[in-house]
């Protein structure tokens, strides 16, 4: 890997990083958001254990469409 790979790359972690740190401390500094993790996560389940076909297309959007549209929206801009 060349130099400006691995830039690239470490750069990417950072980012990364800083946004779950800024999104934990959003999260437990605010009493009022504590619970929306939770109640995503059960609201998530809930509708995924009735309906198997959420869970594919859960996976697609968030894994394979989004980073497809920002990689596509950064390179046209």
């Amino acid at each position: 890997m060349d130099r400006r790979g691995a830039k690239i790359g470490l750069q990417a972690a950072f980012v990364h990083l800083l946004y779950n740190i800024l999104a934990i401390i959003v999260i437990y500094v605010i009493p009022v958001l504590r619970p929306v993790p939770l109640f995503c996560a059960q609201t998530f389940a809930r509708i995924a254990a009735e309906r198997k076909w959420v869970i594919a297309v859960w996976l697609l959007t968030v894994f394979i469409a989004l980073p497809a549209l920002v990689i596509i929206l950064v390179s046209v801009l």
